[in-house]
């Protein structure tokens, strides 16, 4: 995924958003490792999600689902692969909302 970062937005990001993009990259390779775009499934991005999502909330897995489907969607267009693991991503109700959640009561 770095190689999408380099070709499509590094520089054309504004520097905080091109801080968020390394940010999600930097997730996805501390959880997942380094594995070719081809290789990586439904169920295994699904699992990912799972695991990271005890982690952030709901918007903030949205917001890096968001990169993270920006770069298959690019991958696709220039046909490095020919589906997208992380479309129709559902989000778990994860720790972090439900204590937010106990906090408003």
């Amino acid at each position: 995924m770095n190689w999408w970062y380099e070709t499509y937005k590094k520089g054309a990001a504004e520097f905080n958003t091109g801080k968020n993009i390394l940010n999600s990259l930097e997730i996805v390779i501390k959880n997942i490792g380094y594995v070719k775009l081809s290789n990586l499934d439904k169920p295994s991005y699904r699992r990912f999600i799972n695991k990271i999502a005890p982690n952030y909330t709901k918007s903030t897995l949205q917001r890096m689902n968001t990169t993270i489907r920006e770069a298959f969607l690019d991958s696709m267009d220039v046909g490095l692969i020919h589906s997208n693991p992380t479309s129709r991503t559902k989000y778990p109700t994860t720790a972090k909302n439900q204590k937010e959640k106990k906090k408003s009561f």
